[in-house]
């Protein structure tokens, strides 16, 4: 309750351009993909990416790795773990005697608008009934518009390049399946559908877009300093022992997919410590996006777009700082 912020997804990546076009000192290259770490003396010296069939390279003194998955800490040869932490690596209450492979699961988001105008039904042959779990987080836009979160849509590693694609042509067969039960459920034989839904009726609603790409909740998680655990979810802010907390997390513990599980954090907000963001192994690296040193479970909570742009803006500043102070990221 009154922790989300309905926006406009275009509306905010212009806003942020705006910003960063405001500073006069910031250069944004769109369109590039990262490709190469070169790493020397336990720094990354230059940073590699294509545009358009070219390569580009970009040297500083230090780099911050924003990618979803720490392809940047990865390629320098930074340690991660992928999937669940058996309970003998940090003693977390929740944590299996014996890890798997098993990540956060994935979805498709999508888009729907009330036409006013009684729609006809339609579900593509060969796309069966039922194949969408019905579990749905639903985000009513500035427009009036819904955004919807189908939580536990499939399972997989968008990692696996051979896979992504398999896993996204399924995924976008479950929307139309997902959004055909929201249009056709009869709310007396499916209590699913009042539950999710508020009781709704979705009879003149379209699919207004479908999102470009999957919405990936975990992959790799790099190793750093210190590892947000379980603990510190449980724990809260005044219960924790570290000195350099940089960014709040309210939210709940939540491993979607076959493995899932969903608590509250019992003592309120938690912090998450600067030494999440120092990868083990590099000195001029920090890591701020999801792949910061968690683990997990806790990775499940702290996750969020939310707590990730603080994480990003405390990086920022600590760059900034080691860059003025010729120090490393380690010594701010």
């Amino acid at each position: 309750g009154g922790r989300c912020l309905p926006f406009e997804p275009r509306a905010l990546s212009r806003a942020a351009q705006e910003m960063l076009d405001a500073t006069g000192r910031c250069r944004t290259l769109f369109g590039t993909t990262f490709f190469h770490a070169r790493v020397e003396d336990h720094a990354v010296q230059a940073v590699e990416a294509w545009f358009s069939g070219k390569r580009l390279l970009v040297e500083a003194g230090v780099f911050l790795d924003c990618t979803a998955d720490g392809d940047v800490a990865a390629d320098a040869g930074c340690e991660f773990h992928l999937g669940e932490d058996p309970k003998s690596r940090y003693g977390e209450p929740s944590a299996p005697e014996a890890a798997g492979p098993h990540l956060n699961g994935l979805t498709l988001l999508y888009r729907i608008t009330d036409t006013g105008v009684t729609q006809r039904p339609y579900l593509p042959k060969g796309v069966r009934e039922g194949i969408c779990p019905r579990p749905v987080h639903i985000v009513v836009l500035p427009n009036g518009d819904h955004l919807l979160n189908a939580v536990d849509m499939l399972d997989g590693n968008a990692l696996d390049p051979e896979d992504y694609g398999r896993l996204m042509a399924e995924a976008q067969r479950r929307v139309l399946e997902h959004f055909h039960w929201l249009q056709t459920a009869d709310p007396r034989r499916e209590p699913h559908w009042t539950r999710f839904t508020g009781g709704r009726g979705y009879g003149t609603w379209a699919i207004a877009g479908i999102a470009p790409r999957l919405g990936v909740r975990e992959t790799r998680r790099i190793l750093g300093d210190a590892v947000l655990t379980e603990h510190d979810c449980r724990a809260g802010v005044r219960r924790q022992n570290h000195a350099d907390l940089i960014a709040l997390s309210d939210h709940a513990v939540d491993i979607h997919g076959r493995q899932g599980r969903l608590y509250e954090v019992p003592n309120g907000a938690y912090g998450v410590p600067y030494r999440c963001l120092l990868p083990l192994g590099v000195r001029n690296l920090l890591v701020a996006s999801r792949a910061a040193s968690f683990s997990h479970i806790a990775a499940s909570s702290c996750r969020l777009s939310r707590t990730v742009m603080t994480l990003r803006q405390a990086a920022g500043t600590a760059a900034a700082l080691a860059v003025q102070r010729r120090v490393t990221p380690r010594q701010v």
